[in-house]
């Protein structure tokens, strides 16, 4: 693409659809969350209040951390979250 913005952009929504599709799987596949639409609509509130504060601190830690540790930390954050929600999800609903 001509605007690497462009193309992080479509990058970070493809992401997105992919998380309200995980939680919607219905629990007869017999993994994940079954969630209705709503709710795996509220599911990407906190992605997006933590993508706000990250937007205003990424600046201040670039000038700290190099650029491929920050990536690769932040990769490690999101990776995480993931399997965060099923655990949270697993032993409150069993």
């Amino acid at each position: 693409m001509r605007h690497p913005a462009v193309a992080v952009a479509n990058l970070v929504m493809f992401v997105l659809t992919l998380i309200t599709r995980y939680a919607q799987t219905p629990h007869g596949a017999g993994y994940l969350f079954g969630l209705t639409t709503f709710v795996a609509g509220l599911v990407l509130i906190p992605f997006s209040v933590l993508g706000c504060v990250a937007g205003k601190l990424t600046p201040r830690v670039r000038t700290r951390i190099a650029d491929p540790l920050l990536l690769a930390g932040s990769a490690v954050v999101v990776g995480g979250g993931c399997p965060g929600m099923k655990l949270r999800w697993e032993v409150c609903h069993h």
